[in-house]
C-alpha cells in the first residue's frame, strides 16, 4: 500500500449503502408531467414523454421555434419508439438519436437546431439516467434534494477546470451556453450517465432549465412533497411561472415503491 492518505467512509454512510443494497427492488408506482410556455417565449420548445414500464424523456429544444420544437419532438419520439428494447449502452443510442435529429432538422432548413435531453429508465430495480445539455435529474428523498446530473455548459466546464466563474460577472449568457447537445456533431452529443438504486418513497425529477434556473432547492422540495406526482409536476411549473416565467418550464416527476 502506498503512503498516500486514504479516505474512509464513516459508519453512517456504510450503513446507508448496505440498507439500500439490501432493500427490496423498487419500481415506478406513480408519475406525472407538466409544461408551460412561460411569460416570455412565444412558443413552447419543451417536449416530454413516457412509456411503460418505466422510460421517461424530457427534451428542451434550441435554435428557435419551430426548429427547436422539431428537434425536441424528434428526440422524444425517437427514444420512446426504442424504449422496449434494452439499452445496455446509452452512447450508441444517443449517436443514432443525434443523427435522426440532424436529418429531421436539416431537411426543414434548420441548420442550427438541436435539443438538450434527459432520460430515465428503471429495470431490475436499477435506475439509469442519461443526459446531454442542461436539462437535469434530481432525487428527492425525504426533505433532501440531490442533483444527479452535471450541466454540459461553459460554466460547469470552467468550474471543473478550477476557474472561479464568480469573477466573471455580466457574462451570464455566455456561461450558460451549451457545450453538448443532441443534433450537432457526434463529439458534442456524448451523454453523461449515472445509475442508482431507488428506495421506496424516492421521487425523481427530470426538468428543463426553465425550472431549475428559476427555483431554489427549497421551493423544489416543497413542490415535490405534493400528494401526487402529477400535483408535484404542476406545482413546479406554477412556481416557475410565478418566479418570472422567463423560459419554457417542464417537469416530469417519478415516484418509486416496492415491486409486488
Amino acid at each position: 500500500m502506498s503512503d498516500e492518505t486514504v479516505e474512509t467512509a464513516d459508519d453512517e454512510l456504510l450503513d446507508r449503502l448496505r440498507a439500500e443494497a439490501l432493500a427490496p427492488a423498487t419500481n415506478v408506482v406513480d408519475w406525472g408531467t407538466a409544461t408551460s410556455i412561460g411569460h416570455v417565449r412565444r412558443s413552447n420548445e419543451d417536449v416530454c414523454g413516457e412509456r411503460a414500464p418505466g422510460f421517461f424523456v424530457v427534451a428542451d429544444g434550441m435554435g428557435g421555434h419551430p426548429g427547436g420544437e422539431l428537434a425536441a419532438r424528434t428526440a422524444v419520439t425517437s427514444m420512446l419508439s426504442t424504449a422496449q428494447a434494452p439499452i445496455d449502452d446509452w452512447e450508441p443510442a444517443i449517436r443514432r438519436l443525434n443523427e435522426q435529429v440532424r436529418i429531421a432538422t436539416r431537411a426543414r432548413g434548420f441548420d442550427r437546431a438541436g435539443t438538450a435531453i434527459v432520460m430515465a429508465r428503471i429495470a431490475g430495480g436499477v435506475l439509469s439516467i442519461a443526459h446531454v445539455g442542461d436539462s437535469r435529474a434530481y432525487r428527492r428523498r425525504g426533505f433532501e434534494l440531490q442533483l444527479l446530473t452535471r450541466d454540459h455548459t461553459v460554466r460547469e466546464d470552467l468550474l471543473a477546470s478550477g476557474i472561479d466563474v464568480a469573477a466573471m460577472a455580466g457574462r451570464g449568457a455566455a456561461l450558460h451556453a451549451l457545450t453538448r447537445h443532441v443534433g450537432g456533431s457526434e463529439q458534442a452529443s456524448v451523454p453523461s450517465v449515472t445509475s442508482l438504486a431507488p428506495v421506496t418513497g424516492d421521487r425523481i425529477l427530470l426538468c428543463t432549465d426553465g425550472v431549475h434556473r428559476q427555483l431554489a432547492d427549497e421551493a423544489m422540495v416543497e413542490a415535490l412533497c405534493a400528494a401526487t406526482c402529477d400535483g408535484a409536476a404542476r406545482r413546479l411549473v406554477e412556481l416557475s411561472d410565478a418566479a418570472g416565467g422567463r423560459d419554457n418550464a417542464t417537469a416530469c416527476v417519478i415516484e418509486f415503491g416496492e415491486t409486488p
